[in-house]
């Protein structure tokens, strides 16, 4: 991609909670990072991380973005984001129909924001007992694809942990930053949820980000979950995160 077309996607795409993952593709993208491309479609571009399994659309119908990418697990394995579509009557029908026709689904998720550092800081619940996963970290004992997805994060930031019996179990990462918003995950192993593992070391990341130095961002969380995944949003709750937004998604 040219330097004047990535200056352009940059113009198009707004450093705001509901374009965090958009934000964070196009600035790996100008820098020149691997793994990171874009390719026109229709008026807009497709911008996809084919490693991460996502690819973004913006300024692109969701029929032509879906269309572009294919159907099914098989031959489109990437998730495709749709931040430019809204949530009224009209959007959904357009997505469901978009989706369905390649014989995939749309979700709906919901954005949360915390407040500001001033007003909400202090308000997060404690996270003792958490500290940074070692880069030197054995993982053998995580499921492949988390374990993969904790590979990546470590790569391109920090990486939160609880232990249980010296053994990390649960985790906080930012998969995706942009300059102002990181987009927060939080996975527990099977068999030690429910222990407010994942809440302290959701609070421990959202606080180091929050107070980064050495010249880098303050950032803000964002969190993103699908709209019947209750569970997620009662954790985004016990943090003191409030939704904010809806974005579409295509699995």
């Amino acid at each position: 991609m040219s330097a004047a077309a990535a200056t352009e996607l940059l113009a198009r795409v707004a450093d705001e909670p509901r374009w965090v993952e958009a934000r964070a593709l196009v600035l790996a993208l100008a820098a020149g990072t691997p793994g990171v491309d874009a390719v026109r479609c229709a008026s807009g571009w497709l911008v996809r991380a084919p490693a991460d399994g996502l690819a973004v659309a913006i300024g692109v119908a969701p029929a032509s973005a879906l269309a572009a990418l294919g159907g099914g697990a098989a031959t489109a394995p990437m998730a495709v984001l749709l931040p430019d579509v809204g949530a009224s009557a009209a959007d959904t029908a357009e997505v469901t129909a978009a989706a369905a026709a390649v014989g995939r689904r749309a979700e709906r998720a919901v954005v949360h924001t915390l407040g500001d550092a001033d007003d909400a800081g202090d308000a997060l619940p404690d996270d003792d007992g958490v500290g940074l996963l070692p880069a030197e970290a054995a993982l053998d004992h995580v499921p492949a694809p988390l374990r993969a997805e904790l590979v990546r994060a470590r790569s391109r930031g920090p990486v939160v942990a609880a232990q249980v019996d010296g053994v990390a179990v649960s985790f906080a990462y930012a998969p995706w930053r942009s300059t102002r918003w990181f987009d927060i995950s939080v996975d527990t192993l099977p068999g030690l949820r429910q222990r407010g593992l994942g809440t302290r070391v959701a609070a421990g990341l959202i606080r180091l980000e929050r107070a980064a130095a050495d010249g880098a961002p303050r950032r803000q969380p964002v969190w993103g979950a699908d709209e019947d995944n209750r569970a997620s949003r009662a954790l985004a709750a016990r943090l003191g995160f409030v939704a904010v937004d809806h974005l579409w998604l295509v699995p």
